[in-house]
């Protein structure tokens, strides 16, 4: 996020089409156009569980400008296809929400 976008949140479909479509494939972010939005585990891998930094727990040099607060999975909750995934970088809960939402993006490049 850039601080020209740092307020914007998307619903989950709106989510998987800010980073697959408006950063992505149709356009370039940073010289690369395969963004895309990332898995729970993925998101989760990102976070930096250490009380001595407080949040948002992540790595702010490498990912400047997160807000404290939750963040999309592409993972849809199997038994509820209206749920997904999100990631809370203010305490690193994984949970769920529903699709109809709206929270922030933090898209993810590659397989």
């Amino acid at each position: 996020k850039t601080l020209g976008n740092l307020g914007d949140t998307y619903n989950w479909e709106n989510a998987q089409t800010y980073c697959e479509d408006q950063i992505g494939t149709s356009g370039t972010y940073g010289g690369h156009s395969d963004w895309r939005l990332p898995n729970a585990k993925e998101l989760y891998g990102i976070t930096k569980l250490d009380a001595g930094i407080g949040a948002p727990y992540i790595d702010t040099t490498y990912f400047p400008n997160t807000q404290s607060s939750t963040y999309w999975s592409s993972t849809t909750i199997p038994i509820n296809t209206d749920y997904a995934l999100y990631v809370r970088f203010n305490n690193g809960d994984v949970n769920s929400s529903s699709k109809a939402n709206s929270t922030y993006v933090r898209c993810v490049r590659g397989q």
